[in-house]
């Protein structure tokens, strides 16, 4: 059996489980486990087992299937399940599904030479386009974050000069301004990130365009910051970081998620880069700030160091993009439907008696998006490079 496949032999999935050969007596330790099981299937009586996917005790008593769709992965109001060994599906609302199917398609047909996706991608939604169903193939290989600290030095090279070739041949495919790769508007993920269902922000055609995007929650955010209601001041504060936010242009193919969770490996190759939800086409310094910012760990460092030290691109935009990310996370940004309160499950079952909330702004709860101007000493938090 190849290398990361899943088995589905009964032992495999079910703990615990007996073979019993034809005639044979089973032991006695066999009997005690089996002691409280009832095999009686009830026609009258069918029961469900689990919630998540519909077991029930027909299904238990009445067949030999063994499921081999299971959970791999679960974020807010969406699913990854695996399909056998050699598939995956999304499972989520169109809203989660973010830019992953189109840009996906959009790379196939470029024919790019060292971009590693994955294989096959395939979208279906539902007639009113509010659930999204994505069937990919499945890369057999491990998450580089995994396996970093255990690499040779020449190895974690090899790494990097794989992930500098693919950077390299994205950032050959530009715009004329941010977009996604159908042209649409590009939501904004890296300034004005909001955490809600539907995104707020986009990021505007001009850098001046993209800070007036955010014109109330910067000021709301630079008064915190100065400790001032003076406006003159305030927008004398606000001018100056619209002077001092880095250029845009070149616009290039970003991916906007490159920590090293979504670089698959495998036998020192990078079998694909996934997860391209937020990919389209950024500020050329969008990647650079990303790479580091939405690191897992300190290993991003050493990889992207060597990358985009090679690519000639410098992290000094930094000292002047990071002071309008502050402006904005010192403000209190809200959303209505947050108090609209929660679900909350009953037990699994009565032996396993767990049950989470289901939070209904995941769900469908509208979320107006507003300054709070009556939250005090409001501080979001900042990133690595903030």
């Amino acid at each position: 059996m190849a290398p990361y496949d899943f088995h589905f032999q009964p032992r495999d999935i079910i703990p615990n489980i007996i073979y019993q050969i034809s005639g044979a007596e089973l032991s006695a330790e066999e009997k005690e486990t089996l002691k409280d099981v009832s095999s009686n299937l009830n026609p009258l009586d069918i029961r469900e087992l689990c919630r998540a996917c519909g077991w029930n005790t027909q299904h238990e008593l009445g067949c030999s299937y063994l499921p081999r769709l299971h959970v791999q992965y679960t974020r807010a109001n969406g699913g990854l399940w695996s399909m056998g060994n050699d598939w995956m599906v999304w499972d989520r609302t169109d809203e989660d599904s973010g830019n992953d199917y189109m840009t996906h398609q959009f790379l196939r047909k470029q024919s790019t030479k060292n971009i590693p996706i994955v294989k096959e991608m395939v979208e279906f939604k539902d007639e009113d386009g509010r659930y999204n169903f994505v069937v990919m193939s499945r890369a057999k290989a491990v998450p580089l974050e995994n396996v970093w600290k255990g690499l040779s030095g020449e190895e974690k090279n090899s790494y990097a000069q794989q992930m500098i070739a693919a950077l390299r041949e994205m950032r050959q495919f530009t715009a004329e301004f941010p977009q996604r790769v159908d042209g649409s508007p590009l939501w904004d993920n890296v300034i004005g990130n909001c955490s809600s269902r539907k995104k707020c922000k986009k990021i505007g055609k001009t850098a001046e365009d993209w800070i007036n995007n955010m014109d109330e929650e910067l000021r709301e955010g630079i008064s915190r910051e100065l400790k001032t209601k003076d406006k003159t001041v305030i927008n004398a504060r606000l001018q100056e970081l619209k002077q001092n936010f880095p250029d845009g242009a070149p616009y290039v193919l970003t991916h906007a998620d490159l920590n090293m969770s979504n670089i698959l490996v495998h036998d020192g190759k990078i079998e694909a880069i996934i997860d391209w939800e937020l990919a389209g086409y950024y500020p050329w310094w969008v990647e650079v700030y990303t790479s580091y910012n939405r690191a897992l760990s300190g290993a991003a460092d050493e990889l992207f160091d060597v990358v985009w030290r090679e690519l000639n691109l410098s992290v000094d935009f930094v000292k002047n993009m990071a002071p309008v990310r502050r402006a904005w996370e010192s403000c209190p940004v809200k959303h209505t439907g947050r108090t609209h309160g929660v679900w909350r499950r009953p037990p699994f079952c009565k032996c396993q008696r767990f049950g989470g909330k289901i939070l209904k702004h995941h769900i469908d709860s509208e979320e107006i998006h507003f300054v709070d101007y009556e939250c005090p000493n409001f501080h979001f938090g900042k990133g690595r490079m903030a």
